[in-house]
C-alpha cells in the first residue's frame, strides 16, 4: 500500500512535469513528505528511481525518509527529559528565544518557557509550553487542558500556550485550548515539523 502512494505520487509529478511543469528535488522532496512505517528506504528508492529522476532528486528523497526513520526512533521510548530537549531544539529552530526547560517533578504543568519575538522593536511574548510523549492510544484529555491553561494564566503569567503531544487530544481538550487560544501540535503535526527544521535522533550533535 505504501509503495503504491510512492508510486503514485510520483507519476503525478510526472505527469505534472510532462505538461511544463518544472520541479526541484525539494519540490518532490515536500510532495513525498509522508509517514514511513517500518520498511527499507532502500526498496523505497528502487522503486522511485526508475521512473525517470535523476540522482541529485533521489539524493533528497533519500535524506527525506531517512529523517522520517530517525524521527520515528527518536520519538519511542525516550525519557521525559530527551523529549523535551528535542522539543527545546525544535522551538530553537523554529526562531523562538530564552528557551528554558524547566520539566520534572514539581514543573506546574510546563516543561518550557520561551519568547518570541513579535515586532521590529523587539518586543517578546513569553510561551509556556507542555511536551506529552504518550503513546498513540493515550489522548490528551481535558483535565490535562484545563491544568495547563490554569497554571498558564494564574502561576505563570505567559502570553501565550502551546501543547505538545506525540499522540493527539480528545475533542473537548480541543475545544478547551480552543477557547484559550492554546496552540495544539499532536503527534503527525510534530513529526512534520521535526522534518521540516531536520530534527533527528542525533540532534545534539548537529
Amino acid at each position: 500500500m505504501f509503495y503504491a502512494f510512492i508510486i503514485k505520487k510520483v507519476q503525478e509529478v510526472k505527469e505534472l512535469y510532462n505538461k511544463g511543469f518544472l520541479f526541484t528535488p525539494s519540490h518532490l522532496a515536500e510532495i513525498l513528505r509522508v509517514s514511513v512505517p517500518r520498511t527499507n528506504n532502500t526498496k523505497i528508492i528502487a522503486i522511485v528511481h526508475p521512473l525517470g529522476y535523476g540522482e541529485e532528486t533521489m539524493k533528497v528523497l533519500n535524506e527525506c525518509i531517512k529523517i522520517r526513520l530517525k524521527i520515528n526512533k527518536t520519538l519511542k521510548g525516550i525519557s521525559p527529559v530527551r523529549f523535551e530537549q528535542i522539543i527545546a531544539n525544535l522551538l530553537k529552530r523554529m526562531g523562538f528565544i530564552n528557551l528554558e526547560r524547566v520539566g520534572g517533578p514539581g514543573d506546574k504543568s510546563v516543561d518550557i518557557f520561551a519568547e518570541k519575538v513579535i515586532d521590529e522593536f523587539g518586543n517578546t511574548e513569553k510561551y509556556a509550553i507542555q511536551c506529552k510523549n504518550y503513546n498513540p492510544r493515550n489522548k490528551v484529555g481535558s483535565l490535562e487542558m484545563q491544568k495547563f491553561v490554569t497554571m498558564l494564566k494564574t502561576i505563570h503569567k505567559a502570553d501565550r500556550g502551546i501543547f505538545i503531544t506525540t499522540s493527539s487530544f480528545t475533542d473537548e481538550a480541543k475545544e478547551i485550548a480552543k477557547h484559550f487560544k492554546i496552540t495544539l501540535i499532536d503527534g503527525k503535526s510534530l513529526k512534520n515539523y521535526m522534518e521540516k527544521y531536520r530534527i533527528s535522533y542525533d540532534y545534539d550533535n548537529e
